[in-house]
């Protein structure tokens, strides 16, 4: 296993991704990282905090899971 800055390298041909960053760059990740997971990987978030707006609150991982589009 290594280490690595970029996080679309960090999420190339992975199973597992474990989201661990304040909920204020959450959006930001996932538009860099959507379309480089592969389609069978699984989200885990350890982010405290809901997106609030006009539909409602949304709990991180609805957010993660939606964005990227995995299970």
């Amino acid at each position: 296993m290594d280490s690595v800055a970029d996080a679309v390298d960090a999420v190339k041909g992975a199973t597992h991704i474990v989201v661990v960053i304040p909920h204020q760059f959450i959006q930001h990740l996932l538009d860099t990282i959507h379309g480089h997971t592969m389609p069978s990987a699984r989200a885990i978030s350890l982010i405290k905090g809901i997106g609030i707006s006009n539909q409602g609150m949304t709990t991180m991982t609805q957010i993660i899971h939606r964005t990227l589009a995995i299970p």
